[in-house]
């Protein structure tokens, strides 16, 4: 569940976590690709709810910033998450928003990408698990995963489900062009700003990404 969502989506794929250097995305070049980010903006197009989303937040972050957040709780196999909601538009940096600094301000600095985003008509689930450096995973419609390939041509590969994939980077990988792992394990701080512009994300009530039927 954590690496690639649950099971039943017509589609499964797998795509960098790190950005990327110039690709072509139909608007010239741009030399520091967000492959997560570019991807929510796609799927925002491919659900019938996307002002009404949901991302699951690992409790075991507990990043010194601010306290454990007050949310509902998902319990999953070997982890659990803090549920919360939003539009998709502010999921990809959902992650600074819910462990923000005192009086509720995003914490900028911190990284770590959503572990579980899903719309509420289920129509997609994007999983990035704890510990993966490489790659995140998204379930989706097969109109869904070619309109994600067209966006980031040759980012975008498609996988069985459950398929086996390298976790973490090659200890003698050269550094990135934008950046490097930190000490701790997750990746320096990218990305234009906390949230997106739909709004912030909140506590979320009872539920899980689901399938599609």
């Amino acid at each position: 569940m954590l690496r690639y969502g649950p099971p039943g989506f017509d589609a499964y794929l797998r795509l960098p976590v790190d950005p990327v250097g110039p690709v072509a995305l139909g608007l010239g070049l741009d030399a520091d690709v967000d492959a997560m980010e570019i991807a929510l903006r796609v799927l925002a197009g491919h659900t019938t709810t996307p002002e009404v989303a949901y991302v699951g937040v690992w409790h075991g972050y507990g990043f010194a910033s601010g306290p454990d957040p007050d949310a509902p709780v998902v319990p999953l196999p070997n982890a659990w998450m803090y549920l919360f909601t939003g539009p998709v538009s502010a999921m990809r940096y959902a992650q600074q928003v819910v462990w923000s600094l005192a009086g509720g301000v995003p914490d900028t600095g911190i990284d770590a990408e959503p572990d579980l985003v899903w719309p509420a008509d289920h129509a997609w689930c994007l999983a990035c698990e704890v510990d993966e450096e490489i790659e995140f995973s998204i379930g989706c419609t097969d109109a869904a995963a070619s309109a994600l390939e067209e966006a980031l041509p040759g980012l975008v590969r498609r996988v069985a489900y459950g398929q086996d994939a390298p976790w973490e980077r090659p200890h003698d990988r050269p550094p990135h062009e934008a950046l490097g792992p930190r000490a701790d394990g997750r990746h320096e701080a990218r990305g234009p700003g906390p949230v997106g512009p739909g709004g912030p994300v909140g506590p979320g009530g009872p539920g899980g990404p689901g399938g599609r039927s």
